[in-house]
């Protein structure tokens, strides 16, 4: 894996440094924060329902190098770079085509079957039968709650 300069990522999404400077050792990519390993890059994903965003803190305190943001955090944690985007699924993509040694994430599409682990709650209060682990779902069945697919 080559070393990369935070300086390299922000040229080939378009953003600009706010806080990080010499070198990052990416050792991948990854949009979801509770999946994070040391070294990687976080780009937080926003949806209709779900805002990555909310997520960097916990992204960075695992270990993340660095983050992709199209919010900018009210708190920067020292010793990580932040670089801001517009977009980050645009940035995503153009990071993707500028590094294609890095590993990346793969997009589920619809008719996939990806596996989650969820946990339901009501007024802040897990429900019954409302938790599942290694869950199998086939995207576009219908099967989830409404929306979510």
């Amino acid at each position: 894996m080559r070393r990369l300069f935070p300086q390299e990522i922000c040229a080939a999404v378009g953003g600009t440094l706010l806080q990080g400077e010499g070198s990052a050792l990416i050792t991948g990519v990854t949009t979801d924060s509770r999946a994070v390993s040391a070294g990687q890059l976080f780009i937080p994903l926003t949806g209709e329902r779900f805002d990555g965003h909310a997520y960097i803190d916990m992204a960075l305190e695992k270990g993340a190098a660095g983050c992709l943001c199209a919010k900018i955090p009210e708190n920067l944690q020292p010793g990580k770079f932040y670089i801001a985007v517009d977009d980050t699924e645009a940035a995503l993509d153009e990071y993707a085509r500028a590094n294609p040694d890095v590993q990346h994430p793969e997009r589920a599409a619809m008719g996939d079957e990806v596996t989650l682990d969820f946990e339901g709650f009501v007024d802040g209060v897990p429900f019954e039968g409302g938790k599942g682990e290694q869950y199998p779902l086939l995207l576009g069945s219908g099967y989830f709650i409404p929306g979510f697919e």
